[in-house]
């Protein structure tokens, strides 16, 4: 069997619309390809889900049971996808940091090079620069992180 979440939208798209031309229309498909799917998920369960007739569609007892299920699969399966290229976009992309002289030379090189190492495909950029630049770096958001000082508590 195999249900994908793309089944799963079309199953949903034609359980609200009651229409195949409508449905077939939001999901992006022709109405030929959009009953071959309806079709093809029907077999893949063993169970008509929509009594179809050329003035109506309504589900059928078995699409009604389906149907809390098929917005259950297809609402966790919109999480997982969502959740997983949220880490992948972090594990992607590109730091700036800004620091002060004597950070950059001294114990940030160690830093980064553990950083990259765990995390080759973000690209890295390191500015040192005096505490009040720094500060301007990260406020102007040229840079993404500033490790620095005040002389005094103003607020970032």
């Amino acid at each position: 069997m195999n249900i994908t979440s793309h089944d799963l939208q079309v199953f949903l798209t034609l359980a609200q619309e009651r229409n195949f031309t409508r449905a077939a229309a939001r999901c992006g498909l022709s109405q030929s390809a959009f009953s071959t799917r309806i079709s093809l998920l029907e077999h893949a369960l063993g169970a008509k889900l929509f009594d179809r007739t050329t003035r109506r569609v309504e589900l059928t007892p078995d699409g009604e049971v389906f149907e809390p299920f098929a917005h259950q699969l297809h609402a966790d399966f919109s999480d997982v996808v969502r959740i997983f290229r949220d880490r992948a976009a972090r594990r992607r992309g590109r730091v700036s940091i800004a620091a002060l002289p004597s950070v950059s030379a001294g114990w940030m090189p160690r830093v980064l090079s553990r950083f990259a190492a765990r995390h080759p495909e973000i690209q890295l950029s390191l500015t040192d620069a005096i505490a009040e630049t720094c500060v301007s770096l990260v406020r102007n958001g040229d840079v993404d992180f500033g490790l620095s000082t005040l002389d005094d508590a103003e607020d970032m």
